[in-house]
């Protein structure tokens, strides 16, 4: 299950309703003669986008959803489509109409953000292996994109303090807190078996 994919169900979806909102239950948009048969093809390609790529979107959302990183690829192809049909609708209406229609500019601005959304998924469908194979979490995409968590590098273990040699106790002196030989300190370690502690250790 890719997170990315799962994290970019939500912009999706919201996307998709939009459009399937506006394509079916208000009809998109109405065609205008005058403006001559170019400018009516376009209307009918625009309203024709919102219908086809709505529930392509929606289907998009779906696979999202369900964690599948081949939803990214998808996202980026359909929104780029649909993103780059809005932009260029919304600079030929507003250079055809002489005017600045505010439907007309937020098509346009619509139009950048699709197609934002379509490179931000592309970003995350090639750098998805990567960041699973190097430990990195995951994060969604979106029109706004997000970033990549930082992977954590392993830790090399730290090596054990050595032991300073004058906290080596000899076996033949009494240990703390009882009392001292009655032959003294250098007598009972003249009878040490074992050999006297040194500063060298392996």
């Amino acid at each position: 299950m890719d997170q990315r994919a799962k994290q970019n169900a939500f912009s999706v979806g919201i996307a998709a309703m939009v459009m399937l909102i506006y394509g079916f239950a208000f009809g998109g948009f109405g065609v205008a003669p005058d403006l001559g048969p170019f400018y009516e093809t376009t209307i009918h390609v625009f309203n024709g986008m919102l219908k086809i790529g709505g529930v392509a979107l929606a289907i998009v959302a779906v696979l999202s959803l369900a964690g599948l990183r081949v939803a990214l690829l998808c996202d980026f192809l359909i929104s780029g489509m649909c993103g780059i049909i809005m932009a260029a609708c919304g600079v030929y209406w507003t250079v055809q109409e002489r005017s600045f229609d505010i439907q007309n500019l937020m098509i346009l601005v619509f139009g950048v953000m699709f197609v934002r959304s379509a490179l931000v998924s592309w970003s995350l469908f090639g750098t998805g292996e990567a960041a699973a194979g190097e430990g990195g979490t995951p994060t969604g995409g979106g029109w706004f994109g997000r970033k990549s968590a930082p992977t954590q590098e392993p830790q090399e273990p730290v090596a054990p303090e050595p032991i300073h040699p004058a906290s080596v106790h000899p076996s033949s002196l009494p240990g703390e807190g009882e009392a001292p030989p009655e032959e003294g300190y250098l007598a009972a370690l003249s009878k040490e078996d074992e050999e006297p502690p040194t500063a060298s250790f392996e």
